[in-house]
């Protein structure tokens, strides 16, 4: 791909730019962030690991428009190509930033939708979409009235990585889990200013997890993707890993027309969704859509069952142009799986073994996520608490699954908890 117009980039995303150094010429990449991300994200010592990148721009844009003079003025000075939408907290941002420029995008309406959890639940309930009984919270006391004899799941409608989720059951003290959700950290991830959050109570619904990863132009989807969701097992349900393709069940083939109907529903425009799902005795019922790249390496295993490279193809789709003349081949491998491992609680990592036994696993691809020495884990409660993340393949998911889980058993990541 001859790039002659910079990309622009709405937040600093790691895997994205992992993959533009091996698409697009050195220096095609222009990357707005937040002063405070980037400092606290220790972005400057990444930046040389990452030779697409040309500059980065500071300028406020979570919850704000702050960032629209810094867009207009490098549009000015260089027309851009296209604007990404690298993060959750960007999504609004790059929609605003390509409708400000002319070029494709989300589109506002859908934008703001997508960045909230409760107009995304209200949204699909209109549509007829099945979704679980819900109510925004505002407070313990709210935590309550919505509390009876069945558990539920109380989480920020605003957020991001399963920060704050929360699995309620009868008899949990309303106050402490009201103050357990609320007080999630993630840290660096945000600008140190007030931000405006919101939380959504949603009856707790049984059964196997889905997402779909879906690429969309001008209101259409062109590729869908279904994968197999686990979730730790308690009170937090953070993804434990991830399986391509989806097995086939109940419900799972119904998954990428009802995200069309989703697609329709909020007027989105052209980009990637990423939507999550739970098939309830057959009925696929909806859980949450974000409007930007799927994380935990799902486009990785998606790269490896189909050959398409959904980072690659959402740049040419936001850019104007045919998303998937470039598929580099036809599929490689049947199933491809993503398996996490998780600490026993928080605390400081003092010591990682057996990552190189783990990479030469049989069916391992590679092993993209261990922590160093020094690195403290703060949480449970979201994907920022995971300890190590191995890529594998197989002949069938199950093969895949377990080629994952036995090379993540070879990495042993000592801890000193907290005290």
């Amino acid at each position: 791909m001859t790039v002659t117009r910079p990309v622009l980039m709405m937040g600093w995303n790691q895997h994205w730019l992992t993959a533009l150094d091996e698409l697009l010429p050195d220096g095609s990449v222009v990357v707005v962030e937040e002063p405070d991300v980037y400092q606290g994200k220790h972005i400057a010592a990444r930046w040389s690991g990452h030779p697409v990148v040309r500059e980065v721009l500071f300028a406020e844009y979570q919850q704000t428009d702050r960032f629209l003079d810094v867009v207009t003025r490098q549009h000015a000075r260089e027309p851009v190509r296209c604007v990404l939408p690298a993060l959750e907290y960007s999504v609004e941002a790059a929609a605003q930033a390509a409708l400000e420029l002319g070029l494709p995008g989300a589109g506002a309406v859908a934008a703001r939708i997508f960045r909230d959890k409760i107009a995304q639940i209200t949204t699909c309930q209109r549509a007829g979409i099945a979704v679980p009984r819900f109510a925004e919270i505002n407070d313990a006391a709210g935590v309550a009235a919505f509390g009876g004899d069945e558990p539920f799941v109380l989480k920020p409608a605003n957020r991001q990585a399963s920060l704050g989720v929360v699995i309620v059951r009868p008899g949990d003290d309303p106050e402490q889990t009201w103050q357990e959700c609320v007080g999630a950290d993630e840290g660096p991830q945000l600008a140190r200013r007030d931000l405006r959050w919101r939380y959504l109570a949603e009856e707790f619904v049984a059964g196997p997890e889905y997402s779909v990863e879906a690429l969309v132009t001008s209101g259409e989807i062109v590729f869908a993707n279904v994968t197999a969701k686990r979730v730790h097992p308690g009170r937090y349900p953070v993804e434990a890993g991830h399986v391509v393709p989806a097995p086939a069940g109940p419900g799972v083939a119904e998954l990428p027309a009802l995200m069309q109907e989703l697609v329709r529903a909020t007027g989105f425009g052209t980009g990637l969704l990423h939507g999550e799902w739970i098939i309830s005795d057959g009925t696929p019922v909806f859980v949450e859509c974000a409007a930007r790249p799927a994380g935990d390496w799902i486009f990785d295993l998606i790269d490896l069952v189909t050959g398409v490279n959904l980072y690659d193809a959402a740049v040419r789709a936001l850019g104007g142009q045919d998303p998937l003349t470039r598929r580099r081949h036809t599929g490689c491998t049947a199933a491809a799986a993503v398996r996490f491992g998780f600490p026993a609680e928080p605390g400081t990592v003092t010591d990682v073994s057996g990552v190189d036994a783990a990479s030469s696993a049989p069916g391992v691809v590679r092993v993209p996520h261990v922590p160093a020495a020094g690195d403290e884990i703060r949480s449970l409660g979201s994907s920022w608490g995971r300890l190590a993340a191995v890529i594998a393949t197989g002949m069938d998911q199950a093969d895949a699954e377990a080629a994952a889980v036995a090379s993540l058993d070879k990495i042993t990541v000592t801890m000193r908890p907290y005290r």
